[in-house]
Parts: structure tokens; sequence; C-alpha cells
């Protein structure tokens, strides 16, 4: 049985750029979360690093408590 197709708007994963852009920082400052151990957690697709909306949102969520 094969795995239904993800069209666009179900897109599980966003790129680093569109995390940044959603969450008003700068990919700078991503990258710096990043070296610290302090940004989301990303997967790789191929040659494309992604981050899982559920990890954005519990990022989100950490940040606010």
């Amino acid at each position: 049985m094969s795995s239904p197709i993800m069209t666009p708007t179900d897109r599980r994963g966003i790129s680093i750029r569109e995390f940044c852009q959603r969450y008003g920082i700068s990919e700078r400052t991503f990258f710096r979360l990043d070296d610290r151990g302090e940004a989301p957690k990303t997967i790789r697709i191929g040659r494309r690093r992604l981050i899982l909306e559920e990890t954005a949102q519990a990022w989100l969520r950490e940040r606010e408590a």
C-alpha cells in the first residue's frame, strides 16, 4: 500500500528559511541558536534540512514558559 501524496498545504515540515520568517528571527540567529543547541531539531530529507511543524510549535511553547 502506498502512502498518500502530500500537497504543499499538507506539508509537515518547513524549511529553515520558512521557520525564520514565520517566527520573526533571522537565519543568522537560527544558526547561532543551533550552534548552542537551542534551535528546534531538524531532519534531513535529501540535501534539505526541515523542521517538523510539531517540533516548531513545541519549541515556541518552550520559549513561552
